[in-house]
């Protein structure tokens, strides 16, 4: 059976679907997959399953549908199989990581997966693009909200504030000078 592109919609979880954020756990032989679990209500898990999709689906344990994870390697065999997943903004644009954000759960969105063949028989499904519908951004650990580096800030006008140590020659002789009185030099 040929390759059936199928598009559902539901809330993302866990988006790694940029380059520097894919995730390198169980991956090695790809470099790295890029990964997405989707939350999707019942006809959406039924397109999905009737199209042949053999991935683990599970209840949500909020309640709020049903649970896949979707993936993509980083490099495949075939190159148009691997590398970032297209992700494209609300109105069909694509998605600018600087200017937009990391995806956060929660986030809204359809997403292109393909089931296909594998040459074990069984059915593989690769995740193929993303439209992001409604974006709650991502704000990891530390991070305010307003962007990637979101920490840095100009400091150019700044001066350092002035200090009361030794110079490094004067340090320098004292560390000589207590050599010189020491029998063992180390």
């Amino acid at each position: 059976m040929p390759t059936q592109l199928v598009e559902i919609e539901g809330i993302f979880e866990w988006a790694k679907v940029f380059e520097h954020n894919r995730d390198y756990r169980f991956s090695e032989e790809t470099d790295g997959e890029y990964q997405l679990s989707i939350i999707m209500d019942d006809a959406n898990a039924k397109k999905l399953k009737a199209a042949g999709c053999q991935k683990k689906m599970a209840p949500d344990p909020e309640g709020r549908g049903t649970v896949v994870r979707l993936t993509r390697p980083h490099t495949a065999p075939n190159q148009w199989a691997g590398g970032p997943p297209p992700v494209g903004r609300p109105d069909g644009t694509k998605w600018d990581l600087e200017e937009d954000g990391l995806i956060g759960n929660g986030s809204t969105g359809r997403v292109r997966a393909a089931v296909f063949d594998t040459r074990t028989g069984r059915k593989g499904t690769r995740l193929e693009a993303i439209q992001v519908v409604n974006h709650i951004r991502h704000v990891g650990e530390g991070d305010s909200g307003a962007g990637l580096n979101s920490f840095f800030k100009d400091m150019t006008s700044v001066t350092a504030p002035a200090t009361n140590s030794p110079s490094p020659a004067t340090k320098s002789k004292k560390v000589a000078e207590a050599l010189a009185d020491d029998d063992i030099p180390f």
